[in-house]
């Protein structure tokens, strides 16, 4: 059996060794759940060691207070982190029930409710389920799309998202990027976040480093003057640009066409830096939001949510 340990830094260069041969996924990197915690919570991480001492598979939460309750949450905004293992041990059904009872002494000692949301291609729940009778799954819902030219996204989508374009073109409103935009975008984010009803998962703090071009943030806007219409965070790993945090004036985009443009000029830009890549559009959980990102014709991408409880820890349900 996997012997479960907590992590502290000593052990990055072995993540960082897993990690790599995972495909450095942005999600299960080392410094993700640092740059999110923020002030609104720590992190904790857990390895899963063999009995020679290697570490095999490893896991991030960050701790979030909810209520009464510190929750092990997923490292949100990433739309998944899950297990961190050998890529061809992700589909061995044995070893994620290790995995998962391992996870679950630690847990049953340290937390009543935690939370992961699996990588794509761990497609099999059970091993979580058979392994201990705490843990419940349910799917959690993301789109994509494969960008293979300047305007891929623009010419595969619905007609309407192309008029949406136009309209924004014609109006006259411009694509800037950069660091200097993160007032405009914090007030436009708030904004979005009252207007969506969605919780709190980013203080001031964490939204500045996911921005910060230092480490790796992309942060975009389409403006009118100096009024931020709609604009984004994006991060990119090896096969995927990820549209971690975004905000605009309206969800549907039935006003300006300003969100529209934006995920039409970002891909472009992108493509232009970089070649071919993913655009992950982070979730397609909220009805709302999820209509506006089908009008791209994505392709649907399904991943599973773990959830542990104990005790009062039933009583808690959040999501994403």
């Amino acid at each position: 059996m996997l012997e479960p340990r907590i992590l502290g830094l000593d052990h990055k260069p072995g993540w960082d060794r897993l990690w790599g041969r995972a495909g450095e996924p942005l999600g299960l990197s080392w410094a993700f759940p640092d740059l999110v915690a923020g002030s609104l919570g720590a992190v904790r991480r857990i390895g899963l060691f063999t009995s020679g001492g290697e570490m095999v598979a490893g896991t991030q939460f960050v701790l979030r207070r909810h209520r009464w309750m510190t929750l092990w949450a997923h490292a949100a905004p990433a739309p998944w982190g899950g297990i961190l293992c050998d890529p061809e041990s992700a589909r061995q059904e044995t070893f994620l029930r290790e995995v998962a009872a391992g996870l679950g002494k630690v847990l049953s000692r340290e937390s009543l409710w935690a939370q992961l949301i699996l990588s794509p291609e761990v497609r099999d729940a059970r091993p979580f389920l058979w392994a201990d009778p705490h843990w419940s799954a349910r799917v959690h819902y993301n789109y994509l799309n494969r960008i293979d030219s300047p305007t891929s996204l623009e010419e595969g989508a619905e007609g309407s998202v192309r008029r949406q374009a136009r309209k924004a073109r014609e109006a006259g409103v411009e694509f800037r990027e950069g660091a200097d935009l993160l007032p405009a975008f914090a007030r436009l984010f708030a904004g979005t976040r009252q207007r969506q009803g969605f919780a709190r998962i980013l203080g001031d703090e964490a939204l500045r480093q996911l921005a910060d071009p230092t480490t790796g943030g992309w942060l975009v806007g389409v403006m009118r003057g100096e009024d931020m219409l709609a604009g984004a965070v994006i991060r990119t790993d090896r096969e995927r640009a990820y549209y971690l945090v975004g905000a605009s004036e309206s969800a549907q985009d039935d006003g300006s066409g300003a969100p529209t443009l934006l995920h039409i000029e970002a891909t472009r830009r992108l493509f232009e830096r970089r070649g071919a890549f993913v655009w992950d559009w982070v979730g397609a959980n909220t009805p709302s939001v999820a209509q506006f990102k089908k009008k791209f014709r994505p392709e649907l991408e399904m991943s599973l949510r773990v959830t542990w409880r104990r005790g009062l820890g039933n009583l808690i349900r959040v999501g994403r």
